[in-house]
Formats: structure tokens, C-alpha cells, sequence
């Protein structure tokens, strides 16, 4: 099973994953902050789109994306500088 890894620069507090084929990024001409989270959990029951917040204020993390499903589980590490 291959793997990649990539460096994602965190500027906003929030990441997500999105299946690029299924999700529909807009939202409306007029939108709202409670439209957005209504999409977002439309397009997350839908399972195209997982998000989540940081909490650590922005950096640079790394996010390993697998061809196919593991027995692996999730995990978060932080680096000392």
C-alpha cells in the first residue's frame, strides 16, 4: 500500500479533507456563518468533507494520505524546537 506525505501550513485555525468529486464548495452569493456550518455538515454526514480545528494557533503539520484503508489508528505528535 503506498503512501504520501505532505506539509500543510496551518494560517486560519482550521483543516480539512475533501473528496474533490462529490463536494460542492459553493455556498450562496449572500452567505452566512450559519449557512457555512449547515454546509459543512451536509457535505460531512455526506462523508465528502471532514473538518476540524487546530486549537494551537497555526503551524506546519504533517498529514500522511494512504491508498487504502489500514488498521492503523490516527494519532497527533507535536515536534520539540
Amino acid at each position: 500500500m503506498g503512501s504520501s506525505d505532505y506539509t500543510i501550513i496551518d494560517d486560519s485555525g482550521l483543516l480539512a479533507l475533501v473528496d474533490c468529486s462529490a463536494y460542492r464548495p459553493f455556498v450562496s452569493a449572500d452567505w452566512t456563518y450559519e449557512g457555512i456550518l449547515q454546509h459543512f455538515n451536509t457535505f460531512t454526514k455526506g462523508r465528502t468533507l471532514a473538518v476540524w480545528e487546530c486549537g494551537d494557533g497555526g503551524g506546519s503539520y504533517v498529514v500522511r494520505v494512504r491508498s487504502g484503508i489500514t488498521s492503523d489508528s490516527g494519532f497527533r505528535a507535536s515536534a520539540v524546537l
